[in-house]
């Protein structure tokens, strides 16, 4: 409708429509170290119909109620299925598997399905095999790192809106027809008072009704800021603040993971040319859990030229630091250039970047409150860490073996699997431990298709509830 802020608009149509159906008032924000507020407000005046009124919400009728549940007994059947082809696995593997006494490969086990844990586990760095390395930063990873990934976080401007709504008045109570049976008397031009003397129809029930007037609501919209690191990056762009609040595009490590070439070692011993090994893509499932990786002392002495150039100059224990010059205010004359274009263009008084500019901000570092100005971090800083996953000190293992390797074995219901756990387990224990996870699996699957169906049923049907609050917003001559 006309003067309605739409929810569902993208971000630069609600501004397109802010400044079309809405009074601008200027103001003045500020933008002070981690915070800010936008130079701008926005008001509009409409009506709030009041009443209870027969609306509908839902929506989806019969025809998506039967979707959903069709839906749902799909899910259902793909859950009963996997939970079946599970346990058949489990009973397949516990009725042929053979015991091993140690992680020794024996020529007579060739081909069969064999059960082997160990309590000591390595990796095999011979060959083509090496330890994990991120390239761009030079960080070299632990022995026992299967997995690792680079992290990067962005210091980054947020942008929050604000809504205000404040009664200011009330139109005049209105009088309406009830078009009950036998009523001829026009009730349009009644009054809120003569309103009941419209008399009555066939049934004895009153011609005329008399309705509350409609609200009169002044809805004031303003934008306030907040810079924090972040695990994303935030397209400023769309800002109402664009030019005073601006995240520079920078992403100078994205995201990347790396895992070993190396194979797992069931027991490492001197003679490793007989012990059983796994592939290390099969047993990720089981690594120990994301931990963050502490940095060594001399991390800083192997960081490529490519990372230098994108300005990884410092380092702590965890992050390797980029940072940016003043948020892109990199000398005295863009800085005033871009205060000045702060407050003209979008009424921010930028007190980070004037501060900076007359001194105050050095005079502040001396005291050691420089952070009061500046914030935690520079609009465009990143800082990078990493996460590691090792591997498990034991691990328990059903699969065939092929030659010095434990592989996945192909089940009679064409499933190819290598069961794993992380842990010393005989094979009726394992059969029962990984059974028992199945089945909590599947009562969660089961109890999320329950949700499914009676959203199914709460959504359906006609769609037609009775609200005490009625529409949200109702036309009228002020929404003009």
């Amino acid at each position: 409708e006309a003067g309605v802020l739409p929810v569902a608009c993208p971000p630069v149509m609600q501004f397109v429509n802010r400044v079309r159906h809405a009074e601008t008032r200027d103001g003045t924000g500020f933008k002070v170290g981690d915070f800010g507020t936008g130079g701008r407000r926005y008001r509009r005046v409409q009506r709030r119909r009041a009443g209870g009124q027969l609306v509908a919400y839902g929506g989806c009728g019969w025809w998506g109620c039967v979707a959903m549940v069709a839906v749902a007994q799909g899910v259902l059947l793909w859950v009963e299925y996997g939970l079946q082809a599970e346990l058949s696995v489990l009973y397949e593997a516990r009725t042929l598997a053979k015991t091993l006494p140690n992680a020794v490969a024996m020529p007579e086990n060739q081909g069969k399905l064999v059960h082997v844990s160990t309590g000591k586990t390595g990796l095999d760095f011979m060959g083509s095999a090496y330890h994990l390395k991120d390239d761009l930063l030079g960080l070299y990873f632990s022995a026992r790192d299967i997995t690792a990934r680079r992290v990067p976080e962005y210091c980054q401007w947020s942008e929050i809106k604000h809504v205000l709504d404040r009664v200011i008045g009330r139109e005049p109570d209105y009088c309406t027809a009830t078009n009950a049976a036998g009523c001829t008397s026009s009730c349009a031009s009644l009054s809120a008072s003569s309103c009941s003397r419209g008399g009555r129809g066939e049934g004895g029930g009153p011609c005329c009704t008399l309705h509350r007037g409609a609200d009169i609501i002044e809805q004031e919209v303003s934008f306030s800021y907040h810079k924090a690191w972040r695990p994303h990056r935030i397209n400023s762009l769309l800002f109402d603040n664009a030019i005073t609040y601006h995240n520079p595009s920078r992403d100078p490590a994205p995201p990347v993971e790396h895992i070993t070439s190396a194979d797992v070692v069931m027991e490492p011993t001197a003679d490793s040319v007989s012990t059983l090994t796994v592939q290390v893509q099969h047993i990720l499932s089981s690594a120990t859990p994301w931990a963050s990786a502490l940095l060594p002392p001399d991390a800083h002495k192997n960081v490529s030229g490519a990372a230098l150039s994108a300005g990884f100059y410092e380092v702590d224990h965890m992050f390797y630091h980029s940072r940016v010059s003043a948020d892109g205010a990199e000398s005295f004359l863009a800085g005033a250039g871009k205060a000045a274009a702060a407050y003209l263009l979008e009424g921010v008084v930028d007190v980070n970047t004037i501060a900076r500019g007359i001194g105050l901000e050095s005079l502040l570092d001396r005291a050691g409150l420089g952070w009061i100005t500046r914030g935690t971090c520079n609009a465009g800083d990143v800082r990078v860490h990493f996460e590691t996953r090792q591997l498990p000190a034991a691990l328990t293992v059903v699969g065939d073996q092929e030659g010095q390797y434990v592989a996945p074995h192909t089940y009679s219901n064409g499933q190819v699997r290598l069961l794993v756990l992380p842990s010393v387990e005989s094979l009726d224990t394992f059969v029962h431990t990984t059974s028992q996870q199945a089945r909590r699996g599947a009562y969660l699957n089961r109890f999320l298709v329950f949700l499914l169906v009676v959203a199914a049923f709460y959504t359906g049907g006609d769609g037609t509830r009775l609200s005490k609050t009625g529409p949200r917003w109702a036309r009228g001559p002020l929404d003009a």
